[in-house]
Order: structure tokens, then sequence, then C-alpha cells
């Protein structure tokens, strides 16, 4: 068992849900995340951004999530896998018909939030591929 096993089984069931409710709002304070959502989301965006030299979409863009210096509009999709659930599926992208978009990004993550894989796939491989 890891150090923070060891401290996570000391903490009540009380404090457990507490915990995570102030870890997102230190998540939000220091800018990791954008809403109070499933963090995993807000986290890909951030990365994508820093990793690819993107610039974050304003949170009311439609359709997409950044941009690159060329103007290129990004919609980013995230998956988080665990031991519990390793479905590579990705979130279902609306409104395929508008374009407002040119290419997805899809990141895997591990439990932890470690970045496992990104891919770009162009917005015409996306409606393509959707069902």
């Amino acid at each position: 068992m890891s150090t923070w096993d060891d401290w996570f089984a000391t903490l009540t069931d009380e404090e457990v849900p507490q915990l995570w409710a102030r870890s997102m709002r230190e998540l939000r304070d220091r800018g990791l995340v954008r809403s109070a959502n499933n963090p995993v989301s807000d986290i890909a965006e951030r990365l994508a951004c820093e990793r690819l030299s993107l610039e974050m979409a304003p949170k009311s863009a439609p359709g997409y999530d950044a941009v690159s210096a060329d103007g290129l509009k990004y919609q980013v999709k995230s998956r988080r896998l665990t031991p519990q659930n390793m479905s590579r599926r990705m979130g279902v992208i609306r409104k395929l018909e508008l374009v407002e978009f040119d290419h997805a990004l899809a990141m895997i993550f591990d439990e932890n939030l470690t970045l496992l894989e990104i891919w770009q796939i162009p917005h015409e491989v996306v409606v393509d591929h959707s069902m």
C-alpha cells in the first residue's frame, strides 16, 4: 500500500466526499479546470493546449475547445481508464453537420490522470466513423 492509500484509509466516510469537494475548488482556484463538472475534460483541454501550443477557446465557444495559431479549431475529447472501466469510447460529438471544428483530439488517461495517448482526428474521419 502506498502512503496515499494509508492516508485515505484514515478518512471517515463523511470526510472522503468533503476532500473531493475541496480538491475540486483547489483545481478551479489554480486554473487547472474551468468548470465544476468532471475534471477530466477540463484537464484534457488544458493539457492539449500546453502540449500542442493551442489557445483555449472561450467557455461559450460552440463546438470547439481550442484554436491553433493558424486558426484551426479543435474539439477535445477525453477518457480516463480505470480497472472498473477500460472502455476507450469517447463521448458524443453533437452537430457534426455544422463543422464547428477541424480536428478532434482524443486523449486517453490512466486512473491517476497521466496522459497515455493523444490522437488527432480530422473532422471528416470523425463523421465517417460516428454512429
